[in-house]
């Protein structure tokens, strides 16, 4: 029998080689396919792990903090800490940091936002006229923010009032405390002799207790020009807004501010900011100090914690760290911690201002009529409001970034003492009152998306604090539509301590211990939330970069805290009626011991330790270990004052995605090893049958022979197993070299798994055939295939297209076969697309699984590409031998007179009904293996199967060429004698 099988083969070199090039395509690509994939798991695997560790393992929150959308999702909100103001008690925090497994745990207390004084020079020195006696400078503001999205026109402007004439500047004489004088006095000194200048020159105000009114200049002191007629006139304008009401806040007079320079013989400017001590400065440039006040986050930390989480120490730039060591101190005359007291708490100052801010300036000389700098600042604001500019003005534009950080190399440090006369020289920033923003709440859209909801401009009078007096304090942005609502915080006189935040260090976030980006927790407390544009549109609007916060405390996405202070600090910065005070802590953040990725006994630690916090407290709990930023697509309205309407994608914090990631590639993988092997043994049990069919009258002639069933069997099984015996030595031997020029390592193991791999495959698909081929009645092996003839009703069959569509009717088991197997090789790679699309519904789309994704999908497309090869071979064979068997009827037709370009019509319209009915059913397969798969059938799916079905009807068409032709092609005599 064995040479018998030999000599079949030797003589049916065509076919053999045809079902040896099949299985050894469908092995070897199995054998380097699944060490791919293995070798893939593997490296995914050790991939997730190492990007799964993050700051902190868990984040405990108050008790119902978690919003809707959280829940709904596994998600924890990006930006939530800023508008989260405690919730969670000391003695908590205290019970989490005694638990067993807890290794850290980092507070972090919300308090609000406070404003921090800067001036940013404008240089105004080209705008000045070296010919004219007076002159008025006038610098207008545009405040710009969303990425210059945003522009605000200041309704003030900065003025500067140059003259060649004397200037006489104020001098304060009195009681002096180190550089302050109280009970001052003023008095004007001219060429050696006293100027009398009445009080009420610039008018009068209501005397303090309300009785009666005294002059403006009582106490506070002008610079006085001496005009060429002699006489003596005070610059009025200068004096500044000595009473600032919240109804007129955003006034122009309220806005402006009003300075005087004094222009020398030698070209070069004195000018004048008249305080108690300070002396007009001289220089050869003039600048025009435009007051730029921003509003900044405060937060206190536990230092010790803070440092073990992210390293803060080691991100000092100057000055010192923060340090449990560093206590609050009372000033003298305070009784107490609480109630009116006067404090210093320690501060250490961000050198990153994480705002979004430009000033846009336009300097300029207004002429005509300046007899208005003689008036107040109101008079003389609202007059030259709407002046013109001369020709030739100068335009700066200045980040705030860069005045923030001069403002911060400028801070003047201390070493901390604890004594409040001698730290408070260092103050940066006082910390009530302060101001409080709610979070943002959203309304569900039907595409899943959220909408921000917009809750217009709040109103003025929430700004009633005035810093150093001024009201030009107040940002700009704070016009614009709020998605926070904004309160007051620490501003009830007798209860609220006047507290200095004093500076005794900055740091640099950027030195911060870096995590990696993949599975970034939330951080506010050093770094703002990404909000990066989610569609073109809004990308090309933010050109490309992440929307940021600004000084306005009800803008959407939250600067992080740019001052931090100690946990010591709140008794004397929260109010004792503020709720806060019992539970001042916003977050925790909880790094458990022993951690090092997700492995199981990592994710046990995690789990046990979370729920020993949840029992013990009753707080809201998040693992987050394993976590990966997941873009959350918010809608924005525009703003009212040029921001169009945004769409965001922001990054949220999605729970679990390194472990669903893992598993998820473990299920990939054996999808992928199933599917692999079902096309295998579909392509070899075409193959096997259509060799069988091919010789049905030699087997017939063994069985009048003798040959009992169990012996064809053996000798068709036998012809299979050779072939594929050495299609896995061939495999095996391939594999190696092949993987190599790929990238991947197929190790001996793995390659001499070929061979096994192949004698199964072959035997799995032949026997059906082989048994079929034993059992096969000699008689009817010996009888030709004849179809019986059928009357067609409705008439006569007109057209190739129809005569094509009939026969393959006739032949119905043959093309039932065809159809099956394109069917299911659409079907299954169909099912592959499904894996891919499940894998990435597993790991519901964050930053970890994109990479993972990147990563994964070169296997995917090599599998789904072999797949649907082997499937459409197997295809093309059943058509090939279909026309073998009918070459006697094709060449009768051509003997009739039919044209070769007819034959090829006739066949290639059999093969496209063929292919057609294969695309539909095999993505019919498709859509039912996903819904069985995963319960349901993502969207992705889709578009895979429009793309799926075409290519697959256009492939077996293609393949239908060659059968094609060769019916055309055969000789006409010679086959119908062979008939």
């Amino acid at each position: 029998m064995l040479r018998m099988t030999w000599g079949r083969l030797r003589r049916q070199r065509g076919r053999t080689l045809a079902v040896l090039a099949g299985i050894l395509t469908a092995v070897t690509g199995f054998v380097v396919l699944t060490g791919s994939v293995s070798t893939q798991q593997a490296r995914l695997t050790s991939f997730v792990q190492a990007n799964s560790v993050g700051a902190y393992d868990i984040l405990v929150r108050p008790a119902g903090s978690e919003s809707e959308p959280e829940r709904n999702s596994d998600l924890v909100r990006g930006n939530f800490l800023a508008g989260q103001y405690g919730g969670i008690g000391l003695a908590q925090w205290h019970r989490i940091q005694q638990l067993t497994g807890v290794r850290t745990a980092a507070p972090v207390a919300m308090l609000g936002y406070v404003p921090i004084g800067m001036t940013a020079d404008v240089d105004v020195t080209a705008q000045v006229d070296p010919s004219l006696q007076q002159q008025l400078i006038k610098v207008s503001r545009s405040w710009l923010t969303d990425r210059g999205l945003t522009k605000i026109d200041d309704p003030g402007a900065d003025y500067v009032y140059v003259t060649r004439n004397p200037v006489i500047w104020p001098t304060f004489v009195g009681t002096q405390d180190g550089s302050v004088f109280l009970n001052s006095s003023i008095e004007y000194i001219y060429q050696g002799r006293k100027v009398h200048i009445p009080a009420d020159s610039c008018g009068t105000e209501p005397a303090p207790g309300g009785q009666g009114t005294v002059g403006v200049l009582v106490g506070t002191g002008v610079p006085v020009e001496a005009l060429p007629d002699g006489t003596f006139r005070p610059i009025c304008a200068a004096i500044g807004n000595t009473a600032v009401t919240a109804t007129d806040r955003f006034s122009v007079a309220n806005r402006s501010d009003f300075l005087v320079a004094h222009l020398g013989a030698d070209g070069g400017f004195t000018i004048d900011h008249p305080f108690p001590g300070q002396q007009p400065v001289s220089s050869k440039r003039l600048d025009v100090l435009v007051n730029w006040n921003v509003m900044v986050q405060l937060a206190a930390i536990d230092p010790t914690a803070e440092d073990a989480l992210v390293g803060l120490d080691s991100a000092t730039e100057r000055g010192s760290a923060l340090a449990d060591a560093m206590k609050p101190a009372l000033g003298q005359s305070s009784a107490g911690v609480r109630g009116g007291a006067s404090a210093t708490v320690p501060v250490v100052l961000s050198d990153d201002s994480g705002l979004d801010e430009q000033l846009a300036s336009t300097s300029g000389r207004i002429e005509g009529d300046l007899s208005g700098v003689y008036e107040q600042t109101a008079a003389a604001a609202t007059a030259y409001a709407g002046a013109s500019e001369a020709s030739g003005a100068g335009h700066t534009t200045l980040d705030v970034q860069s005045v923030y950080a001069s403002t911060v190399r400028q801070q003047p440090l201390v070493k901390y003492s604890g004594s409040y006369d001698q730290d408070s020289s260092a103050m940066v920033a006082t910390l009530n009152p302060r101001y409080v923003a709610q979070e943002p709440t959203y309304h569900a859209n039907a595409d899943g998306s959220l909408s921000a909801v917009d809750l217009g401009a709040p109103n003025q009078n929430t700004w009633n604090i005035a810093t150093y007096g001024e009201s030009a304090d107040v940002p700009a942005y704070v016009t614009d539509d709020a998605f926070r609502s904004v309160s007051v915080k620490g501003d009830t006189p007798g209860v609220s301590n006047a507290v200095e935040g004093v500076a005794v260090g900055t740091f640099n976030p950027a030195e911060l211990k870096q995590f990696s980006s993949l599975s970034a927790v939330a951080m506010e407390t050093f770094q703002s939330t990404s909000a990066a544009g989610a569609d073109a549109a809004s990308r090309q609007s933010l050109g490309g970069r992440s929307l940021t916060g600004n000084s306005s405390p009800g803008s959407y996405v939250a600067t992080p805290p740019q001052l931090l202070t100690t946990m010591d600090a709140l008794p004397y910065i929260l109010d004792t009626g503020d709720p806060s005070t019992t539970a001042p802590i916003s977050e925790i953040q909880v790094k458990v011991a022993d951690v090092t990725g997700v492995d199981q006994r990592s994710r046990n630690r995690v789990a046990a330790v979370a729920a020993e916090i949840r029992k013990d407290t009753g707080l809201q709990v998040d693992i987050v270990a394993g976590s990966s930023p997941s873009p959350v697509t918010v809608r924005l309205p525009a703003g009212n004052h040029g921001r169009p309407a945004l769409t965001l994608a922001e990054l949220w914090s999605r729970e679990g995605v390194a472990v669903a990631l893992i598993s998820a590639v473990d299920r990939k993988s054996l999808f992928l090893f199933v599917l692999v092997l079902i096309v295998c043994i579909l392509f070899v049990g075409n193959a096997v049958s259509s060799s069988v069919r091919s010789r049905r009258n030699e087997l017939a002639v063994l069985a009048c022979l003798g040959w009992r069933s169990r012996r064809i069997a053996l000798l068709v099984l036998g012809e299979v197993l050779l072939v594929a015996l050495a299609a896995g030595v061939a495999g095996g031997v391939l594999a190696r070299p092949l993987g190599a020029a790929l990238g991947l390592h197929v190790g001996l193991v793995r390659a001499a798994l070929a061979i096994p791999v192949a004698l199964s495959v072959a035997l799995a698909a032949a026997v059906k055939p082989a048994i079929g081929a034993g059992r096969t009645h000699p008689g009817a092996g010996l009888t030709p295939d004849v179809v019986a003839a059928r009357r067609r009703r409705g008439g006569n069959v007109s057209g190739i297209r129809t005569l094509a569509w009939t026969a393959a009717g006739r032949t119905r088991w043959r093309t039932a076969a065809a159809v099956l197997a394109l069917t299911l090789g659409i079907g299954a790679t169909a099912l592959l697309v499904c894996i891919e699309a499940a894998f990435h519904t597993a790991a519901s789309q964050s930053l970890l699984a994109d990479a993972v994704g990147v990563k994964v999908r070169g296997a995917d497309v090599v599998a789904a590409v072999l797949t649907l090869t082997l499937a459409i071979a197997a295809t093309a064979d059943v058509l090939y031998l279909g026309i073998v068997e009918r070459l006697g009827e094709l060449a009768s037709l051509r003997a009739a007179g039919w044209r070769d370009a007819d034959i090829r019509r006739l066949v290639l319209w059999e093969g496209a009904l063929i292919s057609a009915l294969g695309a539909v059913f095999g993505g019919l397969l498709g859509l039912a293996g996903t819904r069985l798969l995963l319960g349901e059938v993502p969207a992705a799916v889709y578009p895979a199967l429009v793309v799926l079905g075409p290519l697959g009807f256009a492939a077996t068409g293609a393949a239908c060429l060659a059968p094609a032709r060769l019916a055309a092609r055969a000789p006409i005599a010679r086959t119908l004698s062979e008939c």
